[in-house]
Parts: structure tokens; sequence; C-alpha cells
């Protein structure tokens, strides 16, 4: 059941949440022509997606601003949610997905830093987002990683913690912020929303 707080006036509040379940294929895998293979949502992904735009309509008319990560499956799922939120999202590769080895600590690994230069372009792009819209409330699609990205970012999470975190699909994190400052994180783990009243 979805709880309400009260919206207080020149805080900012994001709405992050992951996408729907998406199809593991070898063929997506396989195709090295794209940084960005075309994983689309599974059946139950879609079913998922439409599910999680119904539980978000009462917010429609309260979101100021709709980000997306321009991977398929996130895409997707911000296109459900979007027909109920009556708004379009804005696509962007700074929200793009990476991989979980970020969370050890396997500095000698190649791919390590590879990732890490996508995780600090991702808290970059966060920043930017809640500095050009302060006061007001936004709502962001995007993916497992990128989201424990933010979450140990802005709550100092240890990798121990980040690792144990299993941000599932659909799940929804609401956050509010003096600026670029976390004030409070209302929920993790959750598939119904915290409701914005005020």
């Amino acid at each position: 059941m979805a709880k309400t707080i009260r919206r207080e006036k020149d805080k900012t509040y994001l709405y992050l949440i992951r996408h729907a379940h998406f199809i593991l294929s070898p063929s997506a895998h396989s195709d090295h022509s794209s940084y960005n293979p075309p994983i689309p949502l599974s059946k139950k992904g879609n079913i998922e997606a439409k599910s999680l735009a119904k539980r978000l309509f009462p917010l429609r008319g309260k979101i100021d601003v709709f980000y997306c990560s321009s991977m398929k499956r996130a895409n997707q799922t911000a296109k459900a949610i979007a027909k109920t939120l009556k708004m379009s999202p804005i696509q962007t590769e700074n929200l793009w997905e990476f991989n979980k080895l970020l969370w050890t600590r396997k500095y000698y690994h190649p791919k390590w830093w590879k990732h890490w230069i996508k995780h600090r372009r991702t808290i970059r792009a966060i920043d930017e987002i809640l500095r050009n819209h302060r006061g007001k409330v936004i709502l962001i699609v995007a993916h497992g990683n990128v989201i424990k990205g933010i979450l140990k970012n802005k709550q100092k999470l240890s990798l121990k913690k980040i690792r144990n975190l299993n941000y599932k699909n659909c799940y929804i994190t609401l956050m509010k912020f003096d600026g670029t400052r976390l004030e409070k994180t209302y929920r993790i783990n959750a598939k119904n929303p915290y409701l914005l009243a005020g």
C-alpha cells in the first residue's frame, strides 16, 4: 500500500525506478556492433511495465520532469509509464547500465575502470539534473546498477551494502534533496511508490 508524504517547498524529489523484466538472449549479447545492444522487455516485462504504470497513476500531474535511459528495456518501461503520466521521457545515454564488477575491489581488472567511468558519468548527470530542476519532482527510469550507484554515492554506502542490495525489476525509490545533498530516502526495496501531497 502506497504511503503519502507532504511535499516541502524548495526541496527536490527524485523517483528512481528500475526497468521491467527483460530478455536475456545470446543474440542480444553477441551484437558487438552496438554499445547499446537491443535487449527488449520480455512478455513478463511488458505485463510488469503496464502494472507499474497503473501504480504510478496517482503521480499524474505531480511529476515535473521525466528522464529515462535510452537503452531499450528502460525506454520501453518508460513508454508504458509515459502513457499513464501523459508525459514524454527525456532519453539519455548518461543513464546506461554498467557491470556489477564495479561493486568489487578488482581494480586490476581493465573492465573495472571502464565501468567506473560509466558510473562517474551517471553521477555527474544526476547532479546536473538535480541542479537544473531544483525544487521539482523528477522521475527517472534506469537500471539496477545505475540506481545502486546513485544510492551508494548519495547515501555513502559501503561496497558490501551495495552488493547485498537486491534492487529488483520495477522497484521504486523516492529521495528528497536540498540542492544535490540528500536529506532523506523514503524507500528502497519497494514496488509501491510513496506519494507526494501538497
